[in-house]
């Protein structure tokens, strides 16, 4: 089926098991988020063009159904994998004909990940580092 699948509206993140699997050695920090881009002009919302706007951010995954077929213009919504152990990014430049656009990038949800252990579940800052 190939995903994406979501436990109580978390990712479920599912890997193919290889026989030299070892699980701490496993650092897991590129997960798929669901991303909004609020009011992208309309010219981008071709196949090829939101690979190029999303590839900003991370690889796509998956388009949901409104945005596939245009349905809902206020916002464009992928699910892309992203590398949490990296600051999010929140704008993008969009360079238009007319002149560069500034393109606000939302998160539906956003993992607690710690850079200093490796893992999920609290940021740095939560553990008492700036």
């Amino acid at each position: 089926m190939e995903g994406p699948y979501y436990v109580n509206n978390q990712p479920l993140i599912l890997y193919q098991w290889e026989l030299d699997f070892e699980l701490d050695k496993e650092e897991l920090s590129i997960v798929p988020l669901w991303v909004k881009f609020p009011g992208l002009p309309v010219s981008y919302w071709s196949v090829e063009a939101l690979s190029k706007v999303v590839s900003a951010v991370g690889r796509p995954i998956h388009t949901d159904m409104f945005t596939a077929n245009a349905e809902r213009i206020s916002y464009a919504r992928i699910l892309i994998e992203v590398d949490v152990s990296q600051p999010l990014t929140e704008q993008i430049v969009i360079e238009t004909p007319s002149r560069p656009w500034d393109q606000p990038v939302e998160y539906e949800w956003r993992p607690k990940y710690c850079n200093e252990c490796l893992k999920f579940g609290h940021n740095d800052v939560d553990r008492g580092n700036n």
